[in-house]
């Protein structure tokens, strides 16, 4: 016999939507309790409320680890400006906590494979720099990544990234001296560490992660961030949440049996510091152009957060902001907090297979809503497992198959 369970962590699993090919798990109670909350936003700010952030790191490119390709030369960090004042490029410096590399523009002309690739040693507002390894030109053309136009493209002044990067080391970008610590800027660490020179920085890669896949944050307002695969594998240059000038981002709150709604806390943050003039957001079905509720941003210093009450049913929501004629959304996954009764149905099983084919274990979302499999598990008597730790999600009336 097996079991499915619903994941017991109070774990964040943000919405990516992936193409699966071997997980999932179920859950066969009426209701799920959960202590989940909506996802918010987490920023570093410094000089004038300037939002930096890590928005994507390749730990494990193709290749060996000191071979070119692979880790000798396509190692990155990519890091994205969302506040409106620029980073000035001078003592900056990337550390592992034991070496210290200084931070500098790309310092040779660019080949014709970059071309719209700025070289500078400063990061504007709603910029992105990717920090790549001194012998990133090195790798073959068709090895390199696809940057986006307008990526800045930052070096270090050693061989490579803080003496290579690897699937546990910690990262930080600061300001100050070789010595000292003056302005910690952006992080890659494991929650609760605290970054300082002398002491290695770590960061401990999920399992989920994969060679030549870079890591992307959940999300950047919360100090407990998850690190995932990118879904696109490698997005260098391209931080898309910004594109419309906001960061907009969620959580949900505690549910219990009897209440109606789950509360959601969001956070929205605006590039230029603060709300734009008639600036406004709206919860609404994603199949319907009809608000359930709205409001008006007062045109202060963001982030703003505030709490809206989602009805706990199983047609999909989203928020929505709108300024001046561009809008920006998120999809709502209550799937985190709320589930209907007995959504996943297992519809057919192959046990027992050959020596060359591997069982497999078919099922359906038969509700109306997405469900996310992150962190469920999939169990027998003797046991169960981890399905997926990333963002899993199973749409209604889907077909997934498990081996």
């Amino acid at each position: 016999m097996r079991y499915f369970f619903p994941h017991a962590e109070n774990t964040i699993c943000d919405t990516y939507n992936l193409n699966s090919e071997t997980f999932t798990t179920m859950y066969p109670n009426s209701a799920r309790l959960t202590s989940l909350a909506c996802i918010v936003v987490f920023f570093v700010f410094i000089e004038a409320n300037a939002v930096i952030a890590v928005t994507e790191i390749l730990k494990d490119p193709v290749g060996g680890e000191s071979t070119c390709p692979g880790g000798e030369c396509l190692e990155f960090v990519e890091v994205t400006n969302s506040g409106p004042d620029t980073l000035v490029g001078e003592n900056l410096f990337l550390t592992d906590g034991v070496t210290v590399d200084s931070i500098m523009a790309w310092p040779t002309a660019l080949s014709d494979d970059l071309a719209g690739i700025v070289s500078r040693a400063s990061l504007p507002p709603g910029r992105v720099a990717v920090i790549v390894d001194p012998q990133y030109t090195d790798a073959p053309e068709q090895d390199r990544f696809a940057l986006a136009e307008r990526t800045i493209l930052w070096t270090v002044n050693k061989t490579s990234l803080v003496g290579k990067l690897s699937r546990d080391k910690g990262l930080l970008l600061y300001r100050g001296t070789r010595f000292r610590i003056d302005d910690s800027i952006a992080a890659v660490l494991d929650h609760g560490q605290k970054a300082a020179l002398g002491q290695r920085l770590t960061h401990t890669s999920p399992p989920s992660a994969r060679e030549g896949f870079g890591l992307v944050p959940s999300h950047l307002l919360f100090a407990e961030n998850n690190w995932f695969p990118n879904p696109s594998k490698v997005n260098a240059g391209r931080y898309s949440a910004l594109e419309n000038g906001w960061l907009l981002e969620y959580r949900l709150g505690f549910v219990t049996s009897h209440e109606a709604t789950i509360p959601c806390t969001v956070a929205v943050h605006h590039q230029s510091g603060h709300a734009p003039e008639g600036a406004r957001w709206e919860l609404k079905r994603t199949d319907s152009f009809l608000p359930i509720r709205e409001g008006v941003f007062a045109q202060d210093k963001t982030p703003h957060r505030f709490i809206v009450p989602v009805p706990t049913d199983t047609v999909p929501y989203q928020i929505v902001l709108t300024d001046g004629g561009r809008t920006q959304s998120v999809d709502l996954d209550l799937s985190a907090a709320w589930l209907p009764s007995s959504p996943i149905k297992i519809t057919e099983i192959f046990p027992r297979a050959p020596d060359n084919l591997p069982e497999w274990i078919e099922i359906t979302n038969t509700s109306s809503m997405p469900i996310n499999l992150c962190r469920w598990r999939l169990g027998t008597p003797e046991g169960n497992d981890t399905i997926s730790t990333a963002p899993l999600i199973i749409a209604p009336a889907e077909y997934m198959v498990l081996t």
